[in-house]
């Protein structure tokens, strides 16, 4: 942490990560949303981050984030699964510091799967 910044509260440095998709307890990826005035045949939550994503980013010089913050339901929800099940564990095992809440937000008209 950098101490340049206002007053005495500390400034972060290196590599953030924001991610706000969606997330499942029993699911193993994170999901996007397609924009609701699409109305093409898209689905209307792809796939937007998988476990492998992490350790092909691991092979790039400064793709990893050092702090990860998530806004995807049960983002960091490891009970009984392993790193290919568990991307806060996939940001873990390569160095990250993975947060997360529970739950975000809800969609009530449409459906993950």
């Amino acid at each position: 942490m950098d101490q340049t910044g206002s007053g005495d509260v500390p400034s972060p440095e290196g590599l953030l990560g924001y991610f706000n998709l969606h997330g499942l307890v029993d699911a193993v990826d994170w999901y996007g949303q397609r924009d609701p005035l699409d109305s093409s045949s898209e689905l209307d939550y792809p796939v937007a981050l998988r476990p492998q994503d992490i350790e092909d980013c691991v092979r790039i010089e400064g793709c990893l984030p050092q702090v990860v913050f998530s806004e995807a339901c049960y983002g960091a929800y490891i009970q009984d699964k392993s790193l290919r099940e568990a991307i806060s564990l996939k940001f873990l095992e390569a160095g990250s510091w993975p947060s997360s809440d529970r739950l975000a937000w809800l969609m009530a008209r449409l459906t993950l799967r």
